[in-house]
């Protein structure tokens, strides 16, 4: 199976020249090392997300149909 994803990758890659190339697995790397470096932070909630879960429990239909229409 290698093989053939090797020939299909070289395949698609050869739209670039092998200085794009070069710099696309530069981007590439350094995409690969802060990933690595978030993986390791602590998790933040995202913004607002207590209070939408504070809203639905509290009132669901109301917070439902106040953001069919749109309105927060």
């Amino acid at each position: 199976m290698l093989p053939g994803i090797r020939t299909l990758e070289k395949s698609i890659l050869s739209a670039l020249t092998p200085g794009e190339r070069a710099h696309l697995l530069d981007l590439l790397a350094k995409i690969l090392t802060r990933a690595a470096e978030v993986a390791t932070d602590q998790p933040e909630p995202l913004a607002g997300q207590r209070i939408r879960h504070a809203r639905l429990g509290a009132r669901p239909a109301t917070f439902l149909a106040s953001h069919k229409r749109g309105t927060p």
